[in-house]
Order: C-alpha cells, then structure tokens, then sequence
C-alpha cells in the first residue's frame, strides 16, 4: 500500500505542468468502485481486486499530494530595497561562521509601502550581524533591518530544488541584517524549542569546537555549526547516518532507559513476583524515546523510528513478533498520508531503503550463518557478533548506495569497516554518557559526562578521518537520471516485499536502475541561474567565469556534479591555450565558444570575432553579436534559469524545461504574490 501510494505522489510531483485534482479523484473512485463490486459480486477474482485495489491507491496518492500543494501559502512579494520588519522568533541558530542565524514567523513589516501587507504566514530565515551579541531567546519579538531574497532556484538542472522543499516547510525568504536587531517584547513563557536551545548553549559552553557541534546535534537536534568539512568526511566514511536523528539513537536511548528500569526493578523480589516488570520496563523506555525526540525536533526519520518502535513496544507487550515489515510500511504509510512530499525528501528514501534491507536481509543471513551464534561463547560468540555487526552495516550501506550515487554523485566504499567501529562506540559510549549530561544538565556533574562523551566523538572522527584518507574511498559517478533511480526503489521493494518469483524482475529492476547513470554524458558548459557564473569542464578541473564575484556554494555544487576537484578562476591575465581572453570577451578555441563579458567600449570586428563561433554566451541583458549562431544570455538565465550545454551535440537545455510550470517553481525574475488585504466594498 505504501509503495502505490508512493508511487501515485510521485507522478504527481515529478509532472512540468500543474494537473487537475479531478485526474486523480477519477482513477481513485474507479478504483474503489471496482473493488466493492469485485468483493460483491466476485469474490474470488483476486487479480482483479488486486488492480482496482492499485489504481484506487495511485489516485489517492495523486490526490494527497495535490492536496497538501495547494494548501500551503504562496510565496509572497518581497521588498526591493531594505526592509524593517517585527516578528516573533521561532529558531535560533549557531552557525560555523559564528553568526547567529533565527527563524521568524508571524512578520509584519514597519516600513512603507510594504506596511499595507498582511501578517505572513511563512516563516523567514535571517542572518545577524557577526558583532550582533543581543540577548534573544526563542518566543521574543524582535525588530529588525534586513534585505531579503526569495528561496534560491537550483544551482544546475537536477539538482537539490530549495524552492520545493521551502514551499512544503513554509519558509518564504532568506535575509541578512544590516543592522543590530531590537527586541520588542521579551518571551515570559516556556518552551521546548527555548529548553532545546539553553541545552545546546550549555553544550557549546562545555565543548566547543567540532566536537561540541556534534553533541549539540546528538542532544539536540541542532546541526548549524557543524562544518562542511566534517559533513564531508562523514559522508565518504559512510556515517553521516550517525549525524541524523533516526533509529540508532533512538533504539540505544529505549534499550539504555528499558533497560536499566528493569534491571532496577529486578533488585526487588516483591516487585519482580507481583508487578508487571517486562510492561513497565517497556512502557518507561517509549516514554524516554518520546522525550529524546521531543528535544531533537523529529525529524523525518525520527518520525519513522517511533512510528515502529511503539508497534515493536506494543508488540512485544502483547508477545508478538516485534520486527517485521509490517511495521515499516505501516509507519510509511502513515507518513506518506500526512506528509505526501516526503517521498522527495532525501533523508526518507535512505532511512525507508535502509531499514527494508535490514529487515529482509537479516532473517535470510541470520538462518544461513547468524544462527549458530546461540551455541556458542567467548571469542566465537565475539565474532559472530562481529559478524551480525558487519552483515547489518553491509545491508543498510548496500540499499544507500545507489541513492547516494543519485543525490551527491558520490560512491563509498569503505562504509562497512568504518560502521564496525563507529556503531559500538555510539551505542555504548557516546549515548549513555549524552543521555546521563541530559539528566544532569545545569549541575556541573555533566561537565564529567559531556567530556567522556567527547572522547568518544573525537574516536568516530577520527576513524572517520581515517577511513577518509584510504585509496579509493570515494568514487564519483555521473548523474543517475531521475527514472534510473524510480528503477532502483521499484526493484529493492519487489526484492524485499515479494514472496514469488517476481525477485528476478526486482534485480532487472535495480541492474537497470544503477547502470542508468552510465548512460548518460555529463554537459561540457553550464550556467548560474542569476546569469553571473559560466563554469567549463576540462579534465581534473573546471574554468569558472565570473561577473561579479564568485559564488562558494554555486561552484561547489559544479565540482560535485561535474566531478572534479579543482576550480580555475578566470582573470584577464591568465594564459591558456584553450582559452584567449581580450578585453570584453573571452573565447573557447577547442569548443568554439564565445563569451561576452561586458560591453564594449571600442570600435570591433564583429566577422572577426564571430568566425569559426558556434555558440555565444552573454554575461549581459540582451547583447547578442553573433546573430547566426546558438545564443544564451543573462535573461535566458533569469527566465528559464540555468543552462546546461552540449557542445558536441549543440544541446541545450535549462532548468525549468525540467521543473516545469509548478507552484513552488519560481523564476529568478519573479517577485511573487502580493500579500495585500482585500479591498473594502463600497
């Protein structure tokens, strides 16, 4: 059911062009229909409910995301100029850079004309001043001078869709103060987000650095000021799982509370003969789990892990069968019902592909070669669990593969070897001592357990650091286009959720899925979405071209996609044999390329510029020179956004050929929706 459902969201968001709500509300009534008939009249046409039954659920999951679309808020016009603005301050944040960085909601602007607009009802993301230390606290209101930008568009054609996830988390700008914030209205009530922030201040206090960064995400869920560098490492060593709040640490914090409750009440002899030890045990530990994802935000896997773990609680009250796929798509479905864009959401497709071969994986490994474990001790019973350890790493890293070879281009190769560490030490070290710091906080007795938690970071860092460093620990590949990986999930749920012989069709189905990104040729030129950045593949490094100034964020998403990693910025005074520069335009002499760079000043020879050019990119406003050949300029870009170009097959192609006409899809030139109050009749 969760796989259809899925299925159906998915086709409604991946279409260029805004589709009816009746579509889907046709297919689901037909199909509901057909099954009350079918169940009536012939029961035993099992086949056939089958199909009504996948229809009617490919509609309801069209229609469940055309639904939760249309209910969110438009982004709004933002001002042109700076803006004073008063709103109420929902997150704070420390970043890396050591700015503070809050969440407002409920804005209303001060200054004129942007006074006449309604209250927002989407949230905006503003970045203090570095010297700005004003004491804020999350529920303070606050008045504040700022520029602001809508949600960026993506930096190339495929890419992480800002715009998208923005739409469905309800934030509508981004901005930085240009001076000091004023606080209007001190907060004199008590919240969790405000006990989540103290804790992870009390954190930075005790810890600072990396290692306090990633106890603060651990204990808290808060993840600004965790570098780059460090995310990056994580990855390629394959434990940037440790880093999101799922079930690892939720089960660790269950299983250390349970636990310990039971052993507690275990001490009594009255308590252990008359009370219900295993129920109350049970009970104490969902709770504990309750309250640690309270204070880390549930997050979408953490959503998932607690979905499953009050089936696995409730199941192993009732002595039941605790771990089964059952649980998994139920806690999918139930996902998928309220929040049908998460089946864009990275972060869900490696959790729900993580835990499915877990699941299926580890009953067929366990009969063949984990069962022998029962009768056995000492170092054999250390090397099974060794085993059971490494089989459950191989799995979960297995089913991430592909889906991290789609997103980040990247392939892992050593994630097992650096899990088999880094798991044990979370589990046994790093929680228990994180869990105990919680319980202490404020008493100076959690400065002893924040520290024993900090040898234990500092030792998955540096394994991290370790694994980095191996040959070939991380492979690019190219761009796995957008069906290669629908392939891909299709296949592992036939693999894990099918008892027939229809598995093989499932392997044809992931073959095809992971090949898919060697079909394909990454482009030989792209452009920013602003008009202002032109990078040139070359082999080990791109030429990156630059109006004013170069964007960090724009040229590092070029060198994952592109898969290089070295940038060439281009000066007039740089010499390359490929590339002649002269004083407005620049020439690609292999690939026969011209680029404007800004206006000319002086008399020029346009047949002497334009000989031998087959493609002209402008850096400015409809200049074009060379009118016989292809031509992508500033509007281009602004319009259709960025470009991706072939030059061997003189294809191009531009972002919102790809995005299409959707509501959250917004050009770089657009400005939104006026957010004015109705006019008053007469």
């Amino acid at each position: 059911m969760p796989v259809i459902l899925g299925l159906g969201s998915l086709i409604y968001f991946t279409l260029t062009s805004e589709p009816d709500l009746l579509y889907g509300f046709i297919f689901s009534i037909f199909g509901l229909i057909g099954m009350a008939v079918i169940r009536w009249r012939y029961p035993l046409q099992l086949n056939l409910y089958i199909f009504h039954c996948v229809v009617f659920l490919l509609g309801s999951g069209f229609c469940l995301a055309w639904l939760q679309t249309h209910r969110q808020e438009p982004f709004y016009r933002l001002p042109t100029h700076a803006a004073t603005m008063k709103g109420k301050i929902r997150r704070i944040e420390i970043l890396s850079s050591g700015k503070t960085r809050v969440l407002v909601h409920r804005v209303h602007f001060l200054s004129y004309p942007e006074s006449e607009q309604k209250e927002w009802h989407r949230y905006i993301q503003i970045t203090l001043f570095r010297t700005d230390h004003s004491q804020i606290n999350v529920g303070d209101w606050i008045e504040v001078k700022a520029m602001l930008k809508h949600p960026f568009p993506p930096v190339r054609m495929a890419s992480y869709d800002l715009q998208f996830h923005d739409w469905f988390k309800n934030i509508g700008a981004y901005g930085y103060a240009i001076a000091p914030i004023n606080v209007i209205r001190k907060s004199d009530k008590t919240s969790i987000q405000l006990i989540r922030e103290k804790i992870a201040c009390r954190i930075r206090i005790l810890l600072p650095g990396e290692t306090g960064a990633i106890a603060q995400i651990l204990l808290t869920g808060i993840d600004a000021n965790l570098s780059q560098e460090n995310r990056h490492v994580f990855a390629v060593a394959g434990l940037a799982h440790l880093l999101a709040i799922a079930g690892l640490h939720l089960g660790t914090v269950m299983l250390i509370v349970g636990g310990t409750v039971r052993w507690l009440l275990l001490r009594s002899e009255y308590i252990a003969l008359h009370w219900p030890v295993k129920m109350i045990a049970l009970s104490i530990g969902w709770i504990a789990g309750c309250i640690y994802l309270l204070l880390t935000g549930f997050h979408l896997p953490a959503i998932r892990s607690l979905i499953m773990a009050s089936l696995i609680v409730f199941a192993l009250s009732m002595d039941r069968r605790s771990l089964s796929m059952h649980n998994l798509m139920l806690a999918a479905l139930m996902i998928l019902i309220f929040s049908p864009s998460s089946i864009m959401n990275v972060s869900f497709q490696m959790s729900m592909a993580a835990v499915m071969a877990i699941i299926a994986g580890y009953g067929w490994g366990y009969d063949r070669f984990l069962k022998k474990s029962k009768n056995t001790c000492g170092l054999k019973k250390f090397f099974f669990y060794i085993l059971e350890a490494a089989w459950i790493s191989f799995l979960a890293g297995l089913a991430v593969c592909p889906i991290v070879m789609a997103h980040f281009h990247e392939l892992n190769l050593y994630f097992i070897l650096a899990n088999l560490i880094a798991v044990p030490v979370t589990m046994f070290l790093i929680m228990p001592t994180g869990l105990l710091s919680l319980v202490t906080i404020g008493t100076g007795i959690d400065y002893y357990f924040l520290h024993l938690m900090a040898y234990g970071i500092n030792l998955v860092i540096n394994t991290a650091r370790i694994v980095n460093d191996f040959p070939y620990a991380v492979i690019w590949v190219k761009d796995m286009p957008g069906w290669g990986l629908t392939c891909y999930f299709i296949g592992l749920c036939i693999i894990c959720l099918c008892v027939t012989r229809l598995k093989s069709i499932g392997i044809l189905l992931i073959t095809i899925g992971i090949i898919s990104c060697l079909w394909g040729k990454n482009p030989d030129l792209v452009t920013s979405a602003d008009g202002q950045m032109i990078a040139i593949r070359r082999t080990g490094f791109i030429w990156v071209i630059c109006q004013h100034g170069c964007n960090k964020y724009t040229i590092e998403g070029w060198k994952q996609y592109l898969g290089v990693s070295k940038v060439r910025i281009q000066f007039s005074h740089n010499h390359d044999r490929n590339i002649l520069c002269k004083d407005f335009y620049c020439k690609l002499l292999d690939e026969h390329v011209l680029i404007i760079l800004k206006k000319p000043e002086n008399f020029f020879s346009q047949a002497e510029i334009c000989h031998a050019m087959r493609l002209e990119i402008s850096l400015l406003w409809e200049q074009r020179l060379c009118p016989d050949i292809s031509f992508v300029d500033k509007e281009k870009n602004w319009v259709y956004g960025s470009h991706s170009i072939w030059l061997n097959s003189n294809k191009i192609k531009n972002d919102l050929s790809l995005r299409g006409n959707r509501p959250w899809v917004m050009e770089p030139i657009q400005r939104g929706i006026p957010n004015l109050p109705e006019a008053l009749s007469e």
